[in-house]
């Protein structure tokens, strides 16, 4: 009972109330603090044995006002539709396809401040993206809390939090006390980063299951497919033949954030080189990014070779690697020229790779950098990131970088050998937030990706959606440029005044004419497809001792030279056999410090 003796219900002064099960004893619910309230005799009467409260939801936090200051023209066209669609009858679903910097986590906020619910969770696939869902809610007034069952004290009694945010691998715990929560009150379910939750996964069962009596869902997804078979969640399917098409119910692309101007146009840029595999009977293959994609070769089938060399370069020769490396390296030093403290961020395919690659940054090329490879570390890390601008590069592997959101990133290079489009779309996310205070046309971002003709493919299609839908850089002179001009101050005084996201618009720049020219001429030059050659290298197969591959597949060539010296003194079969043991230490000795 509270101390002052208030019904939690209707608030009146009750000393003689009951001591009542929030969720009925009758029902399953627990003789627990956490599951019992104080009601006064009427409130209580006329509860009975329903679970919740005698009025409902009086216990949870009361929404706050949003008058509409901040939110963006899109957010505004979408609030509208999602509202009609939770009125429809039977409906329980709607699904959000909006682009990363466009302000969907703001829309999804809004969304529940707008609508007939109680209150909000949030499910994400991982543990990283809590603190944005929480400091996001916080800009707008909602409270959201990442630890279930937690309350606090408001106007002398008991209140719980407007919502909570978990991951996905949290369901099972507390599916529980979700499952009650959704019987009590009015709960919208907002599901972020959609596509992971797919059919027939075991955290998508697992959140239907206790979710089921939730008022309403909304998925969103800054990418709103997958490349596998499974249909995603609150997506609406359209089959064309054999194949079957996600289409979400509002869409907010990257080009229309672009538009806009609330992201950063990202500019792709290719390296190439060869690499050389020497094989231990001696032979060579030479797969060289100038040869394109391999249409006018004989021998192995094209897309293979084209693999090969992607996983030659990326992946097996460290001195590609650190090349690419010295290439974005130089590429953020002149960024941070204007003053700015941008960064970068490398993304690997494996944490082996990530941990070599990282002692290169910060050893032998003197970057100060910060390792990022495991989720849970995420947010943490994202924070000191940002906190701390001697840091200038994230390194990270491909499925921690989709929870990266850094303002100040500038450079990114793929060293994997990925080639799918939702991964490359996640990784061109990561450079599309703006830095307040900074115009956004001084916030253009270079995406590193090799000379892989898949890679390029993807690449055109993004150089040229930010050179024509972004009306600042339209072409011509004279009249044309300032008709584009002025599209841009309409745009830009459109922005409402109090944006979370808000910046300072380029318009304001003297030299801004010069610079959208320099931005123009480099998104329209074709020379820009052609890859910087970084250069020649080989790739040794490494001995075999014993019948066993020791350490990485492929040494450099320094590091073969060294490796058969070493080894030439047991040339005699009878002295190796007997000195296998030491063989294999002195190889291992060898291998240390070299990437897998």
């Amino acid at each position: 009972m509270l101390a002052d003796a208030r019904c939690e219900a209707c608030g009146a002064h009750a000393p003689d109330g009951h001591a009542d099960h929030v969720h009925p004893h009758a029902l399953g619910g627990l003789t627990t603090m956490g599951n019992a309230q104080w009601l006064c005799a009427s409130c209580n009467l006329a509860k009975g044995a329903r679970p919740g409260l005698g009025a409902r939801g009086r216990h949870v936090l009361p929404k706050p006002a949003h008058n509409g200051v901040g939110r963006r023209r899109w957010q505004g066209e979408f609030l509208p539709a999602f509202l009609a669609a939770t009125r429809e009858p039977g409906r329980r679903r709607y699904f959000l396809g909006a682009a990363v910097g466009s302000g969907k986590t703001i829309a999804a906020l809004l969304a529940y401040l707008a609508g007939d619910f109680d209150m909000i969770v949030v499910l994400t696939p991982k543990t990283g993206i809590r603190g944005s869902w929480t400091s996001d809610a916080a800009k707008v007034g909602i409270r959201l809390q990442t630890v279930m069952g937690s309350m606090s004290i408001e106007d002398g009694r008991r209140v719980m939090p407007h919502g909570y945010v978990l991951t996905a691998q949290m369901i099972p715990s507390v599916a529980a006390y979700l499952d009650r929560l959704c019987q009590m009150h009015r709960v919208l379910v907002v599901v972020d980063e959609a596509h992971h939750f797919a059919a027939g996964l075991a955290w998508s069962a697992q959140a239907d299951a206790a979710l089921a009596h939730a008022a309403f869902w909304l998925h969103v997804s800054g990418t709103p497919y997958r490349h596998d078979d499974r249909e995603i969640a609150g997506l609406r399917y359209v089959r064309h033949g054999n194949r079957a098409e996600g289409t979400p119910d509002f869409r907010r692309s990257y080009a229309e954030t672009l538009r806009d101007g609330l992201v950063a146009p990202i500019i792709c840029r290719f390296l190439g080189g060869s690499v050389t595999r020497v094989n231990l009977n001696g032979t060579r293959e030479t797969y060289d990014y100038a040869d394109g994609d391999y249409t006018a070769r004989t021998g192995r089938p094209q897309r293979q070779r084209m693999a090969e060399r992607l996983r030659l370069s990326t992946l097996a020769s460290d001195d590609y690697q650190h090349a690419a490396l010295r290439e974005a390296v130089g590429e953020l030093d002149r960024y941070r020229q204007d003053g700015q403290p941008w960064g970068g961020l490398l993304v690997c395919a494996t944490i082996r790779q990530a941990q070599a690659l990282h002692r290169h940054l910060t050893g032998t090329l003197g970057q100060p950098a910060l390792l990022l490879v495991d989720e849970a570390d995420t947010e943490d890390g994202v924070a000191r990131f940002e906190a701390d601008h001697g840091l200038r590069w994230i390194v990270s592997i491909t499925k921690v970088s989709e929870g990266v959101s850094v303002p100040r990133l500038r450079v990114a290079l793929m060293l994997t050998n990925v080639t799918a489009t939702q991964t490359l779309e996640q990784v061109r996310g990561r450079l599309a937030r703006l830095l307040n205070g900074v115009g956004s046309l001084r916030q253009e971002a270079t995406l590193f990706l090799m000379a892989d003709p898949r890679l390029i493919a993807f690449a055109r299609r993004s150089n040229e959606m930010v050179l024509h839908e972004v009306p600042w850089l339209a072409p011509g002179d004279g009249d044309d440029h300032a008709r584009a001009m002025a599209r841009l101050r309409a745009a830009m005084a459109d922005r409402p005044e109090g944006d979370a996201e808000a910046h300072v618009g380029p318009h304001d720049d003297p030299d801004m004419p010069a610079h959208i020219r320099r931005l123009g001429d480099a998104l329209r030059d074709e020379a820009q497809y052609r890859p910087i050659h970084l250069g020649d290298f080989r790739l040794y197969a490494r001995p075999a001792l014993d019948g066993a591959v020791i350490g990485s597949e492929f040494v450099s060539e320094d590091e073969f030279l060294a490796l058969r010296e070493r080894l030439a003194q047991f040339a005699d079969p009878f002295v190796a056999m007997s000195a296998s043991r030491e063989l294999l230490e002195a190889a291992l000795d060898l291998a240390e410090g070299v990437a897998p």
